[in-house]
């Protein structure tokens, strides 16, 4: 995570690192601070499920600091960003093959895997079953004996365990499994709206700080995790959409816009297309390199990376990304697209590597990413859940009527409908619930304040 910069209103700037931010907004200590929302990045949230802005956070006057830069602070005088780190785009005209390229890849990561494994206290590996945790547990598991953590949900149909037993022992790992229940999440979602700061709709925020936390509780102090692969490595549909897509550009612009945004129609295309064509231009005009930039530098830090920096640091884990080592995203970026989606399959140079060394049993290379939501089945699967969400989202005192969405709320709980048909705005009222559940107990804590 980034310092953040507050101007207060006395025109004066205070630079706090991230870790002072674990209990929640420092800036609240201030006498002279004045809680306002920013509502510019209070809609972005509800349309993509986080501030897409570099620079926003929810709260007027509190600023992030861009991913890959860095700011000079001098008797209180905060000088202007600078980049330390751009992303390469692939060369126009590149010699590599698979082979030398799956070759580059198994080492680079092995080196990094490693290195990530030293630490003074137990370490351990977040284990879904999916191609990401595995590659980074597999080749783990070549350096030194390691174990494995993977989480169940109880009351719901979603259960990746199997798979990660597979991968657990074909890779000879000691593994251990975790069971969330519903109640764990009501009750962990208020605690855990404090730890946010910043508003951010990940799905798996409050089961992965339980993890975590039961991590800690056996004794695990450090745990290395997968993010960063889809990303970088282009293991989303939204990749696949962007090679696709035809037309004149701003056409294409906005047919990934509305597969990002929650709506159908949203009110930010405009920011988001800036925000593209900027990309298009440091991409030399490659749409697929201008997503992977989106994603990396907008999506990742703000949603993702968020997610596991809070939920792991609030209960004194520190988890590590190999993925998001300056090595192995430099390589990803110089990869073209045409080695990433091929024959069918996403991320197919991590899949071609894990195979061609072995690392994996073929069912767990040749899997398609699993995307299920956990709290959104629990929406419409867990009654004790379900119940829960609706009080606090029709709360009078919530959000519902200033955003004017009581009605589809209440439809949606009522069981009326599911979302709006085309060409009203809002498509899925199940993401939107969550939102606003997320919303309103982190106002509780902040608006308030």
């Amino acid at each position: 995570m980034s310092p953040a910069t507050l101007q207060g209103s006395r025109v004066r700037s205070v630079v706090l690192s991230a870790r002072a931010f674990a209990r929640g907004y420092a800036f609240l200590a201030l006498s002279d601070f004045k809680v306002r929302i920013n509502r510019d990045a209070l809609l972005q949230f509800l349309e993509f499920g986080y501030t897409f802005d570099e620079h926003a956070t929810s709260l007027e006057g509190v600023f992030k600091l861009p991913p890959g830069h860095s700011m000079e602070v001098v008797a209180g005088v905060a000088f202007q960003p600078r980049p330390f780190f751009t992303p390469p785009a692939p060369a126009a005209i590149d010699s590599h093959d698979t082979g030398e390229r799956e070759r580059e890849l198994y080492e680079t990561l092995s080196v990094v895997v490693a290195q990530h494994l030293i630490a003074d206290v137990p370490v351990g590996l977040l284990l879904s079953g999916g191609l990401d945790s595995s590659i980074v547990a597999a080749l783990a598991a070549r350096h030194t004996r390691i174990t494995t953590i993977s989480m169940g949900f109880a009351e719901s149909k979603i259960d990746e365990r199997p798979y990660a037993r597979s991968v657990a022992n074909h890779i000879g790992s000691d593994h251990r499994e975790i069971t969330i229940h519903p109640h764990e999440i009501s009750e962990g979602l208020e605690e855990i709206a404090w730890y946010f700061d910043d508003l951010f709709a990940d799905w798996g925020t409050v089961s992965t700080r339980l993890m975590y936390k039961k991590c800690r509780e056996a004794g695990i102090k450090v745990v290395l995790v997968g993010e960063g692969s889809d990303e970088l490595f282009g293991g989303y549909a939204i990749f696949d959409a962007a090679l696709r897509a035809r037309g004149p550009m701003t056409w294409k612009l906005f047919q990934l816009y509305r597969r990002y945004a929650g709506r159908r129609y949203g009110s930010y295309f405009a920011k988001y297309a800036a925000i593209m064509r900027r990309y298009l231009g440091e991409s030399n005009g490659d749409l697929f390199s201008a997503v992977r930039l989106f994603e990396s530098r907008n999506q990742l830090p703000n949603n993702y990376v968020m997610k596991v920096d809070k939920a792991s640091m609030s209960v004194s884990v520190e988890a590590r990304a190999p993925f998001l080592d300056r090595r192995v995203a430099e390589l990803a970026y110089r990869t073209p697209a045409d080695c990433l989606l091929k024959e069918g399959a996403n991320k197919h140079l991590l899949r071609s590597m894990a195979e061609r060394f072995e690392l994996l049993p073929l069912e767990t290379t040749r899997r398609e990413k699993f995307g299920a939501s956990i709290a959104a089945s629990w929406m419409d699967e867990s009654q004790k859940f379900r119940e829960y969400a609706r009080q606090v989202i029709l709360d009078r005192n919530g959000w519902v009527d200033e955003l004017g969405l009581r009605a589809p709320m209440t439809d949606y709980f009522n069981g009326t409908r599911a979302g709006y048909a085309f060409p009203r705005a809002i498509s899925l009222f199940s993401n939107l619930a969550w939102r606003l559940l997320l919303l309103n107990l982190w106002s509780r804590r902040y608006v308030g304040a």
